[in-house]
């Protein structure tokens, strides 16, 4: 009698990539804020949920690398350890008060992550449907072809929403065609 082992493998399937977070585990900025990068602070408190914070370091001069940082480049900064930009970080989490703030600060409601895509793809896949109002209404570009993880094809949200099996998916289809047609007549 012979006993065979098998390997198992996980299959990891297409929806599951976007429940998956790649980022170090969120963490309180040390006392002494100028231990760290700037943008780490900041991508903290985006990611922390703290609204006051992020107000607090949007509103002071931003000094990277001794000269000033635009705010709108600091506010789309990819940083490597987070591997998404601040407005997809308030996306994910659908804190709208936050997204607009930072939408204010000319933060890119189309900036790309090679992970998830971009914010409103990101929405799309966690069924934050109050967040994807917030970037539709900001007029996104509904009709740009993202990639969301390694391998993956391009495809508009719109393809996104209707191969999501969210409970929100038929929501988001209806938005995106509403936002389609809206959108095009403003370009």
């Amino acid at each position: 009698f012979t006993i065979t082992m098998f390997r198992v493998l996980p299959i990891i399937f297409p929806q599951s990539i976007f429940s998956l977070r790649v980022s170090k585990a969120p963490t309180k900025p040390p006392h002494n804020t100028h231990d760290i990068h700037p943008s780490v602070s900041f991508l903290n408190a985006v990611d922390n949920n703290d609204h006051a914070q992020v107000k607090r370091i949007l509103d002071e001069e931003i000094v990277i690398h001794n000269h000033i940082t635009p705010v709108d480049r600091f506010v789309n900064e990819i940083h490597e350890d987070f591997s998404e930009s601040a407005l997809m970080m308030a996306a994910q989490n659908n804190n709208v008060d936050l997204m607009q703030t930072l939408l204010q600060c000319k933060a890119d409601p189309d900036a790309e992550s090679s992970l998830h895509g971009c914010p409103l793809v990101r929405c799309i896949h966690l069924g934050n449907i109050d967040a994807g109002k917030v970037l539709l209404a900001d007029c996104c570009n509904v009709n740009k072809a993202v990639r969301c993880g390694p391998g993956s094809i391009l495809k508009t949200p719109l393809v996104w929403a209707a191969e999501c099996d969210s409970a929100q998916a038929d929501f988001f289809v209806r938005m995106l065609l509403d936002a389609s047609r809206f959108c095009s007549t403003h370009y």
